[in-house]
């Protein structure tokens, strides 16, 4: 019941739902507490509440809390509540816990070093601000090190780590950087510019085409747009320049346009939750009209313009009309530099899905039929461009063994026949047809028919 409530904003009326829930529970001695009641009551400004409900629950079970993920959240209200002490109090029993915990899978380990050092980095920053330097620099050190594990745990194994989470921890600890080059008064000038160029590289983790992601976290690209600001304003602080206080100042706009609702992307995106398909479905096509005179034609920007009309097309229930929008959204994040491939990745699910409600859709017109058609060959193509980008995963991995194991340098080219003893299974063969370039050991392998992707 609560949860159709909040959904509606009738957050009092949810807070109330709750309440009575915990009464009962507690007068049957069962499990009353839930981080629904304090997270409510902190939208309604209740800290004082949401506080005391967090206590109670940790008085009553301490042993279980050890392990809790819930008391981050606690840590967080705690720190924004300026209670800084506590909250690195509450992280250290984590992190206690984290230590003695030996997680036997990869992903679970990074998750867990995440999100400890996400609570530090945003800890030290809210010192730095309180003019807390000292302790700042502790508690940007302490992130530094959780999220260097992290990103390292998640580089060498943790595949669903790196696809979800690894940018952001990547622009985490650009952040710790940050406050590390801010705070610490007593370094040299030198050494605290030479943190902020660390952290330049790694705070565009999320920025480079991610942030147009179809799923993308509007709050999580928000923090991570402050956070390139941030590094912009000390670098400015420490060193004057033009070029500093511009890139500032844009990152500063751009932040804030991205949460401004009356932005037409932000409009768009309520007129959908509103289910108003045809206003949605207005703005889309002027917002991709908007983008392709402003912008070259290979962004991610664009394809997600693209996609975005897609989607609108198909909940009005007119797929054939969404299917040249999907193809035009896979072309141009072919073209994209960098990459993005966790969008293609939902493209390509939009498209099966539509290949599944259109294949399902009974007797078909022949527009209908052959978009269907199109949607079939689409998908063979991408099927074999993954192939084929596995093979060229597989030859980089080869080549970087064999040049291990026979000590060669950057400009060695091994030959095919020395190479795919190195390679599993093999000689790999495109599916499509095309011809593998080794290249030397410092470049890309290449496919003359799907690049170096």
């Amino acid at each position: 019941m609560y949860e159709i409530q909040e959904e509606r904003g009738e957050l009092l009326d949810a807070e109330a739902s709750l309440l009575e829930w915990q009464t009962l529970r507690k007068s049957v001695g069962d499990k009353w507490f839930t981080p629904g009641i304090p997270g409510i009551q902190e939208r309604l400004g209740k800290l004082d509440e949401a506080e005391t409900q967090w206590r109670e629950y940790i008085r009553r079970s301490r042993a279980e809390t050890n392990y809790s993920n819930w008391l981050y959240d606690f840590a967080n209200l705690l720190r924004r509540r300026g209670k800084y002490d506590e909250a690195t109090a509450v992280l250290d029993r984590l992190d206690g816990s984290l230590r003695n915990d030996d997680a036997p899978i990869s992903d679970i380990k990074a998750d867990r070093q995440f999100a400890l050092g996400k609570a530090f980095e945003e800890l030290a920053w809210d010192r730095y601000k309180a003019g807390e330097h000292a302790k700042a620099v502790q508690a940007a050190t302490r992130a530094k090190q959780l999220l260097r594990e992290s990103i390292q745990l998640g580089m060498n194994e943790a595949n669903w780590f790196r696809a979800e989470k690894l940018s952001e921890a990547k622009g985490l600890l650009a952040g710790a950087l940050v406050t590390e080059a801010a705070a610490d008064l007593g370094r040299a000038l030198s050494e605290r510019l030479a943190l902020l160029k660390e952290a330049e590289p790694l705070s565009e983790s999320l920025l480079n085409g991610s942030e147009f992601l179809p799923d993308a976290d509007t709050n999580r690209i928000h923090q991570a747009m402050l956070r390139r600001n941030r590094l912009y304003s000390v670098w400015y602080e420490l060193a004057l320049s033009p070029e500093t206080a511009a890139a500032s100042a844009y990152w500063e706009a751009r932040a804030a346009e991205w949460v401004d609702p009356t932005t037409p992307y932000n409009r768009m995106q309520s007129l959908r939750e509103q289910r108003k398909f045809g206003d949605a479905e207005i703005l889309c096509r002027q917002i991709l009209e908007q983008v392709r005179n402003e912008r070259s034609n290979a962004t991610p920007r664009l394809a997600r313009s693209l996609f975005d009309l897609a989607i609108v097309l198909s909940e009005q229930k007119r797929p054939k009309e969404s299917v040249p929008f999907l193809i035009q959204a896979l072309d141009v994040l072919g073209k994209c530099q960098p990459a993005v491939p966790m969008f293609r990745e939902r493209v390509l699910n939009q498209v099966n899905h539509l290949s599944t409600l259109m294949a399902k859709s009974g007797q078909r017109n022949q527009g209908e039929y052959e978009a269907l058609q199109e949607l079939a060959k689409l998908a063979t193509v991408e099927a074999q461009r993954a192939a084929c980008s596995e093979n060229l995963r597989l030859i980089t991995g080869g080549k970087l063994q064999w040049a291990l194991e026979n000590r060669k340098d950057d400009n060695a080219i091994p030959t095919p026949k020395e190479l795919w003893d190195y390679v599993p299974r093999g000689e790999p063969k495109c599916p499509a047809g095309g011809t593998y370039v080794i290249g030397p050991l410092k470049a890309s392998a290449k496919c003359s028919v799907h690049g170096s992707r």
